[in-house]
């Protein structure tokens, strides 16, 4: 199992280290300010005493000497007044900070088990709506209900597949992702993922598979398949938006990388998104407008997944309805 660093905790250290080295600042200014006024004092009383040897002027130094003492008494005073407010004042402040900080992050979290929570009490019915659906084609309905039946199962798919996201968004944020690689065939797994999407889904789509024979990945087999069918899916609903077709996917082994791309001719996005895409929650254009359905999650879980699997990503458009092309490359162990 995969755990990564705590922002919070690594933040809150951070908070802590800026909070000893700011006391130890002023500690040190306080002192310096201190000795500087303790030293000054001291020389002009060495000046003072050499130059004034007659006993009207030591009369004189000595009401000059006593407002000396009085002025830098006072003024290490202040200083130390002035290091310890400031002191106080950095204390409260980055004590609220910290606590605001732990308040969110426990908030967040509590946000984050929430969903996890829903989502898992939400795949129970779902999965009897499905199996309920198919056990009814198995009747063998008329066409008319037929029809209507690979909707209910299209649409349930595509929930199950939105919950999976959530699920695997909570634990790729958790750091609680368990890696079990094996040798995997990529066409089995790919075949198994388009296997995966409902028969309606797919009425209009074309899916190509040019694959190197026999090529293979040492990989997490589960995790592999949520990349590849987070990608397909993102590809069918850019066709399905753009009233296209096509998903092409190319397989191949080349300078010691496993090399994967799935290109489709759908709906696209603008060549500035580029860097974008893969960002969470992010969507490309207007969402009070668009006709491309998601929630902004796979392509951020893809990205994730295949960091962990040691892998890299890319994705690139040529602009609206010029579809798009993702590139995934593993080293070869």
């Amino acid at each position: 199992m995969l755990k990564k660093f705590n922002p919070t905790n690594v933040l809150q250290i951070g908070l802590l280290i800026l909070l000893i080295v700011s006391i130890g600042q002023v500690v040190f200014w306080i002192i310096d300010q201190v000795n500087y006024t303790n030293t000054v004092r001291d020389e002009f009383l060495s000046v003072l005493i050499s130059t004034d040897p007659n006993e009207e002027s030591t009369i004189y130094s000595q009401s000059y000497i006593e407002k000396l003492y009085e002025d830098s008494e006072s003024r290490i005073n202040r200083v130390i007044w002035e290091g310890s407010f400031f002191l106080l004042v950095l204390i409260i402040g980055i004590g609220i900070l910290t606590v605001t900080i732990r308040r969110e992050y426990d908030l967040r979290k509590r946000q984050q088990n929430f969903l996890a929570a829903i989502s898992h009490e939400l795949k129970s019915p779902l999965a009897s709506i499905r199996i309920s659906a198919e056990a009814i084609l198995l009747d063998k309905p008329s066409s008319r209900y037929n029809k209507r039946i690979n909707r209910v199962l299209s649409d349930v798919d595509r929930l199950l597949r939105m919950i999976d996201n959530l699920l695997d968004t909570s634990k790729i944020e958790s750091g609680k992702v368990t890696i079990k690689k094996e040798k995997v065939y990529l066409k089995t797994v790919i075949e198994s993922c388009i296997s995966n999407f409902s028969e309606d889904l797919l009425e209009n789509i074309n899916i190509s598979l040019n694959l190197d024979k026999g090529l293979d990945i040492y990989s997490d087999r589960l995790i592999l398949e949520s990349i590849i069918a987070n990608i397909i899916d993102n590809s069918i609903k850019s066709c399905n938006a753009a009233k296209s077709s096509n998903i092409e996917i190319k397989g191949e082994c080349k300078n010691n990388s496993i090399i994967l791309a799935i290109k489709d001719d759908g709906m696209g996005y603008p060549i500035k998104d580029n860097e974008m895409i893969f960002e969470k929650f992010y969507r490309s254009g207007d969402e009070l407008v668009r006709s491309m359905p998601g929630s902004g999650l796979g392509l951020y879980i893809v990205k994730k997944l295949v960091s962990l699997l040691d892998g890299k990503i890319i994705s690139t458009s040529d602009g609206i309805n010029k579809g798009a092309i993702f590139i995934i490359t593993w080293p070869i162990e």
